[in-house]
C-alpha cells in the first residue's frame, strides 16, 4: 500500500472541501493517507497532531512515513514546503505555483459571476481587485470584463480592496459614486465583498437596490454575517482535490513525465440578498424573504410569518405577491425543493427519509411527489443522474 501525505495549511471552509476531494480519491486509489497540518493550519493545533513547524521536524516526519507522494495546499507562511521535500512526487494546490499543480478555472468564475448581475439588467458594471498583484485575481476580473462586454456593457475597474484584505481603498466609494445605479459589483473573494457591502452600506447606499454584489468561495462565516448576506460564486473545490489527487497519481506513476497545470472547473451559484432584487421595493417583503431563506427546514407558513412580522396574512400575501411576483407557500416549497436537490447530489449519501426531514417535507412521499410533479422521476432517480454528472473527468 503506498502512503501518500496531505499538507493542509489552513482549517478554513474552502481547504477543509479541497482535502475532502484529495480524501475521496485517495480512498479509492487505496492509498495510506496521512494529512498534516502546517502553516496557518499549525499555529492553530498542538504538535500532538503532528504538526510540522519547520524543516527539521519535516525531515522526521519523512523519515517515519517514507512517502510515495505528497500534496501541498500552499501557503505564504511556508511557501518553499513543496521544494523542501525534495525528490518526492508532489502536486500543489495552488493559483499561481509552477507545474505540477491544481488550480480552479478563475474564467469560468468571472463568467459566472457576470451572468448572476446581468440578470438583474444594472446601469453600470465594475469589479473589485485583491489588495495585491496576484494571477488568478487577474483572471477572475479579465473574464468578468469580458463577459460584461459581450451583454453590450462595460465593466469599471475599481481598482484594488485597499492596503490589505480587511479594508477598501479609498477611492472605491469616490468612483463607486460615479457610476450610474443600480450598479453590479463582483468581487474576486469573499472578504474583499464583505468589506465593500461595509463601506457602501456605511455610505448610504443601499444593497442590492443601488448596488448590487457577487463576491467568491460560498465562505458562510462571510456570506451569512451580520448586515446584508452575500450572494457568492462557489468553485467546486471538492473537485479542485480530486484533481490534486488524479494528478499525483499520474506523477506517482511517471515520476519523470511533463509536469501539469490543471485546472479545475465546476460552480454554481449561492443567491442571498446581496443580489436579490424585487419588483417592488418593500423592506417587509425581503425581510420575509430571508426568513425563508434562512428557515425553509422549519414548519414556516405563510401565516406564522405574517404572525412574527406583525401584520395580517392578507397583507403580507398581497405585499409579496406584487414584490415577487409569486406567493409565499410557493416561494417556500421552492427552497425546500433546492435544498432537497442539493442534498441529494452531495457525495454524503443520505437517506431519502433523512433528505425530506432535513428540508422541511412532513414526510418522505411529500418529496417523493414534489420529484415526480417538477422533475418528472424519483429523488433516487435523479441523485444517480446528478452524482453520475458531478464526477470529474481526466484531469
Amino acid at each position: 500500500m503506498q502512503t501518500v501525505l496531505y499538507f493542509q495549511s489552513s482549517f478554513s471552509a474552502v481547504c477543509r472541501r479541497t482535502a475532502e476531494g484529495f480524501r475521496d480519491f485517495a480512498a479509492e486509489a487505496g492509498w495510506r493517507l496521512k494529512v498534516v497540518p502546517y502553516a496557518n493550519a499549525a499555529e492553530r493545533e498542538d504538535d500532538s497532531l503532528g504538526n510540522i513547524l519547520n524543516r527539521k521536524s519535516l525531515a522526521a516526519l519523512l523519515s517515519e512515513c517514507r512517502p510515495d507522494g505528497a500534496v501541498v495546499h500552499w501557503s505564504p507562511v511556508w511557501p518553499d514546503l513543496a521544494q523542501a521535500l525534495g525528490g518526492i512526487p508532489r502536486v500543489v494546490v495552488d493559483e499561481d505555483s509552477a507545474p505540477p499543480s491544481v488550480r480552479l478555472d478563475n474564467a469560468e468564475i468571472g463568467r459566472a459571476a457576470a451572468e448572476e448581475l446581468m440578470r438583474l439588467s444594472p446601469a453600470s458594471c465594475a469589479f473589485l481587485s485583491l489588495h495585491r498583484p496576484s494571477p488568478w485575481s487577474g483572471e477572475r476580473t479579465e473574464a468578468f470584463a469580458a463577459a460584461v462586454a459581450a451583454h453590450g456593457m462595460a465593466a469599471h475597474d475599481l481598482g484594488s480592496a485597499g492596503e490589505n484584505i480587511n479594508s477598501v481603498s479609498k477611492d472605491f466609494l469616490k468612483a463607486l459614486a460615479s457610476l450610474p445605479k443600480p450598479c453590479g459589483l463582483f468581487a474576486v473573494n469573499d472578504l474583499v465583498a464583505r468589506r465593500a457591502i461595509d463601506a457602501a452600506t456605511a455610505a448610504g447606499l443601499s444593497v442590492p437596490h443601488d448596488l448590487a454584489v457577487v463576491g467568491v468561495d460560498n465562505d458562510e462565516s462571510i456570506c451569512e454575517g451580520p448586515g446584508v448576506t452575500l450572494t457568492s460564486v462557489r468553485p467546486d473545490f471538492w473537485r479542485l482535490g480530486f484533481a490534486a489527487g488524479e494528478l499525483l497519481q499520474r506523477r506517482m506513476e511517471e515520476p519523470d513525465g511533463p509536469a501539469a497545470r490543471v485546472r479545475a472547473g465546476g460552480v454554481s451559484i449561492v443567491r442571498r440578498a446581496s443580489t436579490r432584487r424585487f419588483r417592488l421595493r418593500d423592506a417587509l417583503v425581503e425581510a420575509v424573504q430571508e426568513d425563508i431563506r434562512r428557515r425553509y427546514a422549519e414548519s414556516i407558513t405563510a401565516a406564522r410569518l405574517a404572525q412574527e412580522r406583525g401584520v395580517s396574512l392578507r397583507t403580507l400575501e398581497r405585499r409579496f405577491l406584487l414584490a415577487k411576483g409569486r406567493s409565499i407557500g410557493r416561494e417556500i416549497s421552492d427552497a425546500r425543493f433546492r435544498a432537497a436537490r442539493q442534498m441529494l447530489a452531495a457525495r454524503q449519501r443520505r437517506a431519502i427519509e433523512a433528505v425530506a426531514n432535513f428540508c422541511g417535507y412532513d414526510s418522505d412521499s411529500s418529496l417523493r411527489k414534489a420529484f415526480r410533479v417538477r422533475l418528472g422521476m424519483s429523488p433516487s432517480a435523479w441523485r444517480r443522474t446528478a452524482c453520475a454528472k458531478r464526477r470529474p473527468g481526466p484531469a
